[in-house]
């Protein structure tokens, strides 16, 4: 039972990962041009702040610039090269080894560039600044940095309630324990990604059977059925006879033992991978207990 589990967990995985596609954001992966590593090249040997400061002043190309900014150790020079730096990669470099909480205040609420103001924010320690810029900065991924950047349940409940970026609400279910709340999302949000994780986190198993015989979505019907610890016969039944889509069908014929209705399913069942697997499932529900253990053994 537990592995049929966790094969069904990894299929609703590589499902939400197909939907997700390039909405995702992939975080610390950096992938080197051409110019860009001759500039670092370049940099990389040079530890005369007078000579990176020049450069950081007066290059005119920006990925110099960027990786002397990177060495820089000048916290007013980098102060004014993360506030007026013409380009934003620029800007992002010197923010990041800036300290001074005063001047990524006003870059975190300031900049035009989302990636910078994230930056800025990602150090910032201010508790009422962050929770001003999570409430009215206009980019989901700045809103959510200064999130988690905070510790206070009833915010994360109200934005993973209200927030308008789907984004925003999935990183605050996260954060999330409210049961009651974790129900209500998992069956009223408007987009799957939420509903889904809302649902991997229920605990009550009355508002797991609704999701996983309801949900519009087959991917949050999925993780609904896996999440149940009670899979009983009732629900098993209305998945193979009713869901539309024949993952679930083909996942839910694994915990079936009614054999006639297996047999109905083997025969009537629109999908050939549902048809065979419920071919199998009576065949094993068949087998003798040595038969099952020189099976399992032959398999695992």
């Amino acid at each position: 039972m537990n592995r049929l589990r966790n094969v069904l967990r990894v299929r609703v995985w590589i499902m939400l990962i197909l939907l997700i596609g390039c909405s995702m954001t992939v975080y610390g992966l950096t992938v080197y041009g051409k110019e860009e590593m001759e500039a670092w090249k370049t940099v990389r040997p040079i530890n005369d702040q007078a000579v990176l400061a020049d450069i950081v002043k007066n290059d005119t190309n920006h990925w110099m610039r960027k990786e002397a900014a990177v060495k820089l150790e000048d916290q007013i020079l980098l102060a004014e090269i993360a506030k007026g730096d013409c380009h934003w990669d620029v800007r992002r470099a010197a923010v990041d080894r800036l300290e001074d909480q005063t001047s990524l205040s006003k870059i975190a609420k300031n900049d035009e560039v989302e990636n910078v103001r994230k930056k800025a924010v990602e150090k910032l320690e201010d508790k009422m600044i962050l929770v001003d810029i999570a409430r009215k900065d206009e980019s989901s991924i700045v809103r959510l940095e200064a999130l988690y950047r905070l510790d206070d349940s009833s915010l994360f409940a109200e934005f993973a309630k209200n927030d308008v970026s789907s984004r925003v609400r999935c990183g605050m279910v996260f954060r999330l324990e409210d049961q009651a709340l974790l129900a209500d999302i998992s069956q009223t949000d408007t987009n799957m990604t939420v509903r889904y994780h809302a649902t991997r986190k229920l605990k009550d198993e009355a508002v797991l059977l609704k999701v996983a015989r309801n949900d519009a979505h087959a991917g949050v019907r999925s993780i609904a059925l896996a999440t149940l610890s009670d899979l009983n016969k009732a629900l098993l039944e209305d998945i193979v006879k009713n869901d539309s889509d024949e993952e679930i069908r083909r996942m839910a014929v694994h915990w079936l033992e009614d054999q006639t209705l297996l047999a109905d399913i083997a025969k009537n069942d629109a999908s050939e991978d549902v048809r065979q697997t419920a071919e199998k499932r009576l065949h094993w529900l068949n087998m003798s207990e040595e038969e099952r253990v020189e099976y399992r053994q032959a398999h695992d």
